[in-house]
């Protein structure tokens, strides 16, 4: 899913995410902390914790979807985020 995921930011915004390791399960959700989206090794947003949960149904399906995104202590400047709009 991260791998998909990494993918996606590439296409739409020609960056990448750095991750520290994910911790969590597809049950219960998962929990990734100090990440952030860089282009070339500028970082353009910083993210303190994300927390994901899955749809159970999603997951049933073999399709797993997104049904809560929680993000604490995004850093960013205004630069930063024109530099993303398409």
């Amino acid at each position: 899913m991260l791998s998909e995921l990494n993918k996606a930011i590439t296409e739409r915004f020609a960056a990448e995410l750095s991750l520290n390791p994910v911790s969590g399960n597809p049950i219960t959700g998962f929990q990734i902390d100090n990440f952030s989206l860089l282009r070339s090794d500028k970082k353009l947003i910083e993210i303190d914790k994300a927390e994901l949960n899955l749809s159970f149904i999603s997951l049933i399906k073999g399709k797993p979807r997104l049904s809560l995104l929680k993000l604490d202590g995004i850093r960013s400047d205004y630069d930063s985020l024109l530099e993303l709009m398409p």
